[in-house]
């Protein structure tokens, strides 16, 4: 069992480790508008990917210099209501009231686009979406910066 140092300690790491991948991730996307780059892509699967978009965008007031893309997860949806909640979310994270482009994430063959326009559900292809950055996640959302 961990004492009570060692979490706070841990906790410091991870606060760390976010606030250094931010900071890279804003360099990044800063230069690449610098150099002409107006297209940006997430999803809402990506993890902390919306929130770290719409932080960096808005901190810097360059929303209106990109167009914004991000994917609904509809293979996670189970009614229209869901989707609508899903956007919401998604508007929250990227910081904004709108994107310009609003894709289906993981349709991967004619039969799941005849699936979803029958309104049923899809199961898409198992990924492995890796857990490197969870505490950083988790750090993330819930100190805003």
């Amino acid at each position: 069992m961990k004492t009570i140092t060692e979490m706070k300690a841990r906790r410091e790491d991870c606060r760390l480790r976010a606030v250094a991948i931010i900071e890279k991730a804003e360099k990044e996307v800063l230069r690449a508008i610098e150099m002409g780059v107006n297209y940006l892509d997430t999803a809402y699967i990506y993890p902390g990917s919306e929130e770290c978009l719409g932080k960096i965008l808005k901190n810097n007031n360059v929303r209106e210099k990109v167009s914004i893309a991000t994917k609904l997860p509809q293979y996670l949806m189970r009614n229209p209501e869901a989707i609508e909640k899903t956007f919401q979310e998604e508007l929250k994270r990227v910081q904004t009231d709108y994107v310009d482009y609003y894709l289906m994430h993981l349709i991967t063959d004619v039969a799941a686009w005849e699936k979803l326009q029958n309104g049923e559900d899809i199961i898409p292809p198992k990924y492995d979406f890796g857990t490197e950055f969870e505490d950083e996640l988790e750090y993330i959302r819930e100190n805003p910066i």
